[in-house]
């Protein structure tokens, strides 16, 4: 998660901002804040401030996200994938990892769990790393 936040001026009033072509809420003196999902890689990040004449500034941000990897320290064998030489480059497959349940309780290492399934999915069973969604 990628949080960004600032202030739009103008000598004229800010009618609104946007951010990826969503306006965002600003507070009274038009500052913004607001988090975004960074996908693996380059993200580009357009900010819009348009005054009440329509007059507007945008502003690009570059943003790289590489893949967080836990320290492997303290896993147990089940946290390695073994290596088979299957194949299956058609295969799909969608990892969810989630932390937070409307009835259950919170639920912590969904990052490592789903990681090790991914893991799983391309060096035990042949996916390709790129027909995997991984949402966390």
């Amino acid at each position: 998660m990628f949080s960004i936040s600032g202030k739009a001026t103008d000598n004229e009033g800010i009618g609104y901002v946007e951010i990826n072509g969503k306006k965002i809420d600003l507070d009274s003196q038009n500052r913004f804040r607001k988090k975004i999902v960074l996908k693996l890689g380059l993200n580009v990040i357009q900010i819009k401030a348009v005054d009440f004449y329509n007059n507007s500034c945008n502003k690009s941000i570059n943003v790289y996200r590489t893949e967080y990897k836990e320290p492997e320290i303290n896993f147990s064998d089940i946290d390695f994938a073994f290596k088979t030489s299957n194949k299956k480059p058609n295969a799909i497959a969608v990892v969810f990892g989630i932390e937070n349940y409307q009835y259950a309780p919170k639920v912590t290492n969904t990052y490592n769990d789903a990681e090790i399934m991914r893991e799983y999915l391309i060096s035990t069973f042949g996916l390709k790393r790129k027909n995997i969604l991984f949402k966390i």
